[in-house]
């Protein structure tokens, strides 16, 4: 079961042992270690987020199981948001680490992206406030997946109910 985790897991803790106690006995010409260390320190976090994405979507098909054991749907709604703003966290936090060990000064990039966040925050009030019914029907569950609506326009059976919209 845990096989897809386990080939990233074991190339990783190849690259550390390869950084930590190969390159340093192996006494190369300093550009050459300084080199091999660069692309083992970009190497190392890539493979920490596909071992992570893997196991979440391990995780993720351990959940639903148990979801569909229950009555309720809304935990079948919920575990696929909730596994894609993890992988969404998972990701930018390797993108992070993978910039810090390029040298990368991570506070002002992120200083600089949290200034542009705000201007997208306020053009983007619209989506908010998608986000946020979105939550109310989570939360009030008017309709599910697989119940039949009738709204003004569109009548129809439920078939996702997502973040920013609902297919009928």
């Amino acid at each position: 079961l845990l096989n897809p985790v386990t080939s990233p897991l074991s190339l990783y803790l190849i690259s550390w042992l390869l950084r930590e106690i190969f390159i340093p006995a192996l006494i190369l010409p300093i550009n050459v270690s300084k080199y091999l260390i660069l692309v083992i320190e970009v190497v190392a976090p890539i493979l920490g987020v596909v071992d992570f994405y893997r196991l979440i979507d391990y995780l993720a098909d351990v959940f639903m199981k148990l979801a569909g054991r229950t009555e309720t749907t809304m935990d079948d709604q919920a575990i696929p948001l909730i596994v894609r703003a993890v992988k969404l966290i998972v990701l930018t936090f390797g993108v992070i680490f993978v910039l810090q060990n390029l040298d990368v000064n991570v506070t002002a990039l992120l200083a600089g992206v949290s200034i542009g966040g705000l201007a997208v925050a306020l053009a983007a009030q619209e989506t908010v406030k998608n986000f946020i019914g979105s939550l109310t029907i989570f939360t009030e569950r008017p309709f599910v997946v697989g119940d039949f609506i009738d709204t003004g326009g569109f009548s129809g059976v439920v078939v996702e109910v997502g973040v920013r919209s609902s297919r009928i």
